[in-house]
């Protein structure tokens, strides 16, 4: 009998058996805000993936996990965390279905500097993040001795060159991640909440603000959970979402690609009745001979 062993196989199986498939609801995730609906629609009820997510994509899931836990864990040592995973729940009325999730964290408030000191000194974490939360407790103890405002935030971790790529750009924080937050902020009456973004490969982080009071924001919150309500209250299917995209940051190349919601959603196939790499052909060649369409035209302005 072999004495050798192995975490691998447990390791992958228990992961991949934490993904299960969705069931028809009544309420609208406040992580779905601002996506495509008819997506969304789909999901609410209850209809199977056509492309359920591959096993890579579902431990990405659990590694985002794992960003999160962390900055919860400094926060919690740094003495400055409130709470975290708190249901929140905005209640169904004449406009609009039940808002539910969960928020990620809540730090703030009045904080025991001392004690706070004493818990980092024994957090045992890496070096470099041990150096972090003694800097956290510092800095904030030396700004705000009576205490921090409290926040509610919202931690991402992303591929790191879609990270360095999104702050070039000046294209973060993404939209749904915005309206999220708002959910939260909403359910708890927070007047302030903050997005976090961490670089998966070098831990950088970046971090934005979103407030209560943002008037385009509310308004684009109202709009889009008044018009899901109003899809699965009369059981009207919405309109299928592009499958052709402008991106003004790609017009270097022509502009137009593939919708990208649309190439990653597990319904790929249910919405456009092609398989996935039957469509990725498809929409490549188009997207190929619009820009190219484009791109010569440019050339004859140009002369």
């Amino acid at each position: 009998m072999t004495k050798d062993w192995t975490i691998q196989q447990v390791w992958n199986e228990t992961i991949l058996a934490s993904r299960k498939e969705g069931k028809a609801r009544n309420h609208i995730s406040a992580s779905d805000i601002g996506k495509n609906f008819y997506e969304r629609y789909l999901k609410m009820q209850g209809v199977p993936a056509s492309n359920p997510f591959d096993e890579r994509t579902i431990r990405k899931f659990e590694a985002g996990n794992l960003f999160e836990w962390l900055v919860k864990n400094v926060l919690k040592r740094a003495g400055v965390l409130h709470s975290y995973q708190d249901f929140i729940e905005i209640p169904e009325n004449e406009k609009h279905l039940k808002v539910i999730g969960y928020l990620d964290l809540i730090a703030g408030g009045i904080v025991d500097w001392k004690e706070a000191e004493e818990k980092v000194k024994t957090m045992n974490l890496p070096e470099n993040l041990q150096r972090i939360a003694d800097a956290v407790v510092l800095k904030l103890q030396n700004k705000f001795p009576n205490g921090i405002e409290k926040l509610v935030y919202e931690i991402k971790s992303i591929n790191s060159m879609v990270f360095w790529a999104k702050t070039k750009a000046n294209s973060l924080p993404y939209p749904w991640h915005k309206l999220q937050l708002l959910t939260y902020l909403k359910g708890t009456g927070a007047e302030n909440g903050r997005i976090i973004y961490i670089s998966k490969d070098d831990l950088t982080l970046a971090e934005y603000v979103v407030r209560h009071d943002d008037e385009n924001l509310n308004k684009i919150f109202n709009d889009d959970i008044e018009t899901m309500s109003a899809y699965i209250r009369e059981k009207k299917e919405p309109p299928k979402p592009k499958e052709i995209m402008w991106n003004p940051n790609k017009n270097k190349y022509g502009g137009y690609e593939p919708n990208w919601e649309l190439k990653w959603s597990p319904y790929l196939t249910k919405i456009t009745g092609l398989p996935k790499e039957e469509w990725e052909s498809k929409v490549n060649l188009k997207c190929k001979e619009m820009n190219k369409l484009i791109l010569k035209k440019k050339g004859e302005l140009d002369d």
